[in-house]
């Protein structure tokens, strides 16, 4: 839709992208993210480019470096379960601070995360995974310990989510956690970095 309908007026240098190779998948395969996206949406931005991330690769943009922790690739040659464990895990690192940014991930992922980089995954901000539905746990929280948690979802999911008998508590403890949580009740807000809490 943003192809569609704003490709002039937005200027894109790179698409970001690591998606699983059909002849892995059976069920999950999703072939807009390979052939709709490549045939429809990227002819829409001139100039712009396909990088395709591994893990441990530095992407440096302006002053800011994403560090990918994770892509599609750590769970090959094994059958996906799930979309959203094809999900690209990164942090950014910004005005000397980090974003752990775990996307959609879930299932596996939340466990192969904090058992490949344990005290390591320490930042200071958290977008939350999966929108706060699934993919979270105590462990990798306990080892993010961010002093903000950003949740893309609405107030009336977020008050679900974070129930203490919601999917085993690890949200709530997220919430009582963290010095600060946003969702999308709380409008447009704009962190400058650095952010002293």
């Amino acid at each position: 839709k943003i192809a569609a309908e704003l490709a002039d007026r937005v200027t894109v240098e790179d698409f970001v992208v690591n998606v699983r190779n059909k002849a892995y998948d059976f069920e999950q395969y999703e072939p807009y993210l390979n052939e709709h996206f490549e045939r429809e949406a990227l002819p829409r931005f001139e100039g712009a480019r396909v990088v395709k991330p591994h893990t441990g690769q530095l992407l440096h943009y302006r002053d800011a470096v994403i560090e990918i922790l994770s892509t599609q690739e750590e769970i090959l040659p094994s059958h996906f379960r799930w979309l959203n464990e094809t999900s690209i895990v990164s942090r950014v690192h910004l005005g000397g601070q980090t974003v752990f940014m775990p996307a959609d991930a879930e299932l596996g992922v939340d466990v192969m995360i904090p058992a490949i980089y344990g005290d390591a995954l320490r930042s200071d901000f958290l977008q939350e995974t999966h929108h706060g539905f699934s993919g979270g746990s105590y462990t990798m929280y306990d080892l993010v310990r961010p002093k903000v948690a950003f949740w893309t979802c609405t107030a009336e999911k977020f008050e679900k989510f974070c129930h203490p008998q919601y999917n085993n508590g690890y949200n709530y403890y997220l919430k009582n956690m963290v010095k600060e949580n946003y969702h999308y009740g709380e409008g447009d807000v704009t962190l400058a970095l650095p952010y002293e809490i």
